[in-house]
């Protein structure tokens, strides 16, 4: 059992890595849409924070804890990877066709036929880089909302997190992540970005810029 400080908003992950191991702490970002969340972790008695740089969350931490980062938008430092023994995320995307913020509004514009969640082990600064470990890939639903299809790529993370928790003491098999400036998409701007999300039928919608 590894003690693990945990970042992000995926509960689902969170869950099951807590049923292995024991949970250190949980940090989120500080913003509005984490609030019910937070509050709902502290009901549950898990020992979580409110954060605005990941600067704030080292200071209360001993070092070479494993880190596992799942929907934590805040980059890690160089600083940062030092001071844990592993630092583990989970990528809503392809980690060799669709890198970035925005992974599954992307492979929709993008007009790609499947969806993905990774787990890689972060090394560097580079966004989503590092050490390849796993991914499940669903084919997206474009005859349905946005909403129906991040509900089908989010079942995936139960098993992953499975997956990860269960391999974590013996250790997780990884291979180098090769970079590829096409893999990486910068942010979607935010219209842009809402209107994917409230679509209800992805093959009828259209971008409307």
């Amino acid at each position: 059992m590894k003690k693990i400080v945990f970042f992000g908003s995926y509960f689902e992950v969170l869950e099951v890595i807590a049923e292995h191991h024991d949970i250190f702490c949980v940090f989120l970002e500080n913003k509005s849409s984490n609030i019910e969340l937070f509050n709902s972790l502290i009901k549950k008695g898990y020992n979580a924070r409110l954060i605005k740089n990941i600067d704030q969350a080292i200071l209360e931490l001993p070092p070479n804890l494993y880190a596992i980062s799942a929907s934590f938008g805040l980059i890690f430092k160089h600083q940062h990877l030092n001071h844990f023994s592993k630092v583990i995320n989970f990528h809503p995307g392809c980690l060799y066709s669709n890198r970035g913020k925005h992974p599954l509004p992307q492979a929709i514009l993008n007009s790609h036929k499947t969806m993905s969640v990774s787990v890689h082990e972060i090394t560097d600064e580079k966004i989503d880089l590092g050490k390849f470990i796993a991914k499940l890939e669903l084919t997206i639903d474009y005859s349905s909302d946005y909403n129906s299809n991040d509900c089908r790529m989010r079942s995936c993370l139960k098993y992953l997190a499975s997956y990860v928790s269960e391999n974590l003491d013996s250790g997780l098999v990884s291979c180098d992540l090769l970079e590829t400036e096409e893999s990486y998409y910068p942010p979607l701007n935010k219209e842009l970005l809402n209107e994917i999300m409230a679509s209800e039928n992805l093959i009828k919608w259209q971008p409307s810029v």
